[in-house]
């Protein structure tokens, strides 16, 4: 077994640009050691450069998922894979630093020892919301959610536990449909949900309604990329020059 999780990145058509900056800043910030798989709908071809141990598989026709079946696609993408635990990622969430990568060792060990466990969050949203302690591994502080909270299901960076996050999802739902009730679904279910005080992965999201946002401020808390880093993405052409820009 791999001591890291499965990592997927999911993405669709109309975002499919914004997979090789995503990459391009995930390579960067774990030193190229932690592969990723993309889901989406049309193969790209030649336009993303993947390394070894990675690759893009087609869920099916894109036509065929609209907004209102996103859900859809997402369970797809999940029955696809064996693995128990997966770390799932969306297509604009742009690394800004390096990833703690004992914590997503930490955090798979943790999952494995608490079968309970649905999400390890490894954002700061169990931060923003209701949460206990529980206990410290190593140098990170395990915390959890309370019951109720508003956050306790979200597609923000997190290590799922695969077959219950399929219990989550519902199809014909839209991606804020599949948060909010999902949300409500996970709060009914005895599963946990946990996180550190150490925010393992910091990243922008890059796209808000629609719009390439670089500058991270509308992200909780606000984040930006480096100045080398927007350099960088900009020099090796990977932000198309039609992308709705702020």
């Amino acid at each position: 077994m791999t001591k890291f999780p499965r990592v997927i990145v999911l993405t669709s058509d109309k975002t499919l640009w914004s997979v090789q900056p995503l990459i391009h800043q995930w390579h960067k910030y774990t030193s190229g050691i932690v592969p990723l798989d993309v889901f989406g709908y049309t193969k790209p071809g030649n336009y993303i450069k993947f390394m070894q141990g990675e690759r893009f598989r087609s869920i099916g026709d894109f036509k065929n998922y609209p907004v209102k079946k996103w859900s859809n696609g997402v369970i797809e993408a999940l029955r696809s894979i064996p693995d128990d635990l997966v770390l799932v990622m969306m297509d604009d969430y742009w690394m800004v630093r390096d990833v703690d990568l004992d914590a997503l060792i930490v955090a798979r060990e943790y999952m494995e020892a608490h079968p309970d466990i649905i999400r390890f969050d490894l954002t700061t949203d169990r931060l923003g919301d209701k949460h206990h302690d529980l206990e410290s591994v190593g140098r990170f502080d395990i915390i959890q959610g309370e019951k109720g909270a508003a956050y306790n299901f979200s597609m923000q960076a997190s290590i799922y536990r695969r077959e219950l996050m399929l219990q989550m999802l519902v199809p014909d739902e839209d991606p804020w449909e599949a948060e909010l009730r999902g949300n409500v679904r996970l709060n009914a279910s005895p599963y946990r949900v946990v996180g550190t005080r150490q925010w393992p992965m910091r990243y922008i999201v890059a796209v808000n309604k629609g719009v390439l946002m670089l500058d991270g401020s509308w992200c909780v808390p606000p984040r930006k990329l480096s100045k080398q880093d927007v350099t960088d993405l900009y020099a090796l052409g990977m932000i198309p020059a039609g992308v709705k820009q702020a």
